[in-house]
């Protein structure tokens, strides 16, 4: 009988089957345990790559915000929530350069996760901050959000661009 000895003294669990130690385990079993290495092995490395080029993502799209002078609540926060829901990424940017046009250099956008207390409810918020608010203020912002949800109605994460009402720090 040809086949693969298990020498230690545990028990080995493979594929809901049990081997005693200190017995054969034939070659088809041998093949099926290659087989699911080779699977596994690719899937870490096909998941690693992702991942790799995720924080690529993340970190050149926080770049991005810092370049246009978007301030940013807590960056560890907002890198996380890329992770989480990397669609936001294209959404955030797309929303943020809106808002640059349409309310000019002298407002201020920051970008955080806001987190309600009681139901842990999250999502990545674009705050639109200005010196003077007037009724037009909130009329441009609903038009932007408008504008990214037909262009973005797939994105998984949750994403608000709203203003706190905050006068630029």
């Amino acid at each position: 009988m040809m086949g693969l000895y298990v020498p230690r003294s545990d028990i080995y669990r493979l594929q809901g089957t049990i081997f005693q130690v200190g017995t054969y385990i034939d070659e088809h079993v041998v093949d099926r345990i290659s087989s699911i290495y080779t699977e596994v092995k690719k899937t870490f490395e096909e998941q690693t790559s992702t991942l790799s080029a995720i924080s690529y993502s993340i970190e050149d799209t926080l770049d991005y915000f810092s370049k246009r002078g978007v301030k940013n609540g807590s960056v560890s926060r907002v890198r996380s929530y890329f992770y989480l829901y990397p669609d936001t990424m294209r959404l955030s940017k797309y929303a943020a350069d809106l808002a640059i046009q349409r309310f000019g250099p002298d407002s201020e956008l920051s970008l955080e996760v806001y987190q309600d207390q009681e139901t842990q409810y999250e999502r990545l918020t674009l705050y639109v901050r200005q010196h003077k608010y007037d009724n037009k203020t909130m009329k441009v912002i609903k038009q932007i959000r408008k504008e990214y949800r037909e262009s973005f109605a797939e994105t998984r994460g949750r994403f608000l661009l709203t203003t706190d009402f905050r006068i630029p720090e």
